[in-house]
C-alpha cells in the first residue's frame, strides 16, 4: 500500500515523551514500551489520526506546532484545541514581556542601574564609544 510520508517534528515528539503523558496503553504485567516503540506509536498517530493526536497531546504544543495541524483537519474540536494553544502562547509572551517591563521599572526606580558611573563600570569600552569620547574634562 501507498503510505503518506509525513515528517513529524522531532522537538514536538521530545516534548510529548518528556511530559509524562501516556502514549501506549499498557495491560497489567506487561513490560513498559521502549522509547523507540513510543516514538513509532506517536509518528503513526500523527500521520494517520491527526485529530486524535491533537486531542491527546495539545498540552505539549507550542505556537509553531499549531500551523502543522491547521490544514490537516477541519474538525471543529481540533480547531478549538489549536486556538487554545495559540492563545496560551500569546498570553505567555505577554506575561514575559510584562515581567521584563516590571523589572526595568524597578531598576529605573532605584536610579543606579542607568547612572553614567554604573554604565561605565559594566561596559567601559562601550561607554567610551557611545558617551565618553564626547565628554569634556570639566
Amino acid at each position: 500500500w501507498y503510505q503518506r510520508r509525513v515528517r513529524v517534528p522531532e522537538a514536538l515528539l521530545e516534548r510529548i515523551l518528556k511530559s509524562g503523558l501516556g502514549t501506549i496503553s499498557l495491560q497489567k504485567d506487561t513490560p513498559d514500551p521502549t522509547q523507540e516503540e513510543e516514538l513509532a506509536f506517536l509518528k503513526t498517530l500523527y500521520r494517520d489520526k491527526s485529530a486524535q493526536f491533537v486531542y491527546r497531546y495539545h498540552s505539549c504544543f507550542q505556537a509553531e506546532d499549531v500551523e502543522l495541524f491547521k490544514t490537516r483537519t477541519s474538525d471543529p474540536t481540533v480547531g478549538h484545541y489549536l486556538d487554545k494553544v495559540a492563545k496560551q502562547s500569546k498570553l505567555s509572551y505577554k506575561v514575559i514581556r510584562n515581567r521584563r517591563y516590571t523589572r526595568l521599572q524597578e531598576l529605573l526606580d532605584k536610579g543606579t542601574y542607568f547612572s553614567p558611573d554604573q554604565m561605565k563600570e559594566r561596559q567601559p569600552k562601550l561607554h567610551y564609544q557611545m558617551i565618553g569620547q564626547f565628554e569634556t574634562d570639566e
